[in-house]
């Protein structure tokens, strides 16, 4: 159970589009406790002694639910699955207590705070309307402009 926490906790610090909503407080000042309950709730989900069995998707719309509820922030980026699968497959290398697994996705003891900050580079970027996308699509996603023409018009 430590092991998979390790992992989670590794693999939360490593979510730009998250930490960037801790760092320019998309939820308010309280963005780092948000962040830190969510960590908390997917963990008690996922850990829950005699609880039905768990999906990937389900994971994806929780993140994606708390993502747009807690920090007004929708993700079109894609990472809601991707965090939803690396957390699965670090739940099953805690399982099957896969030692090199474990190690690639929380890396060595110790290492996490090092990753989690060299992780919150920035591949993705919020629109002005709360979307998060990746860096460079959508650069004009912004505008109401429609057409193609130089005016405003749609």
């Amino acid at each position: 159970e430590s092991e998979f926490r390790r992992c989670c906790t590794a693999i939360f610090r490593k979510w730009t589009a998250l930490q960037l909503a801790i760092e320019n407080e998309w939820g308010g000042p309280a963005s780092k406790d948000k962040a830190d309950t969510l960590l908390a709730n997917i963990l008690e989900w996922l850990l829950q002694k005699g609880a039905k069995e768990r999906y990937e998707d389900d994971l994806e719309d929780a993140l994606e639910d708390s993502m747009s509820d807690d920090f007004k922030t929708q993700l079109e980026d894609g990472s809601a699955r991707d965090v939803a699968r690396e957390v699965f497959r670090a739940r099953n290398a805690c399982a099957s207590d896969n030692a090199a697994e474990i190690e690639r996705i929380a890396g060595k003891p110790g290492a996490a705070a090092a990753a989690g900050n060299a992780a919150a580079g920035g591949s993705v970027r919020q629109r002005s309307d709360g979307k998060v996308v990746p860096k460079g699509i959508g650069v004009d996603d912004d505008s109401d402009d429609d057409d193609d023409d130089d005016d405003d018009d749609d």
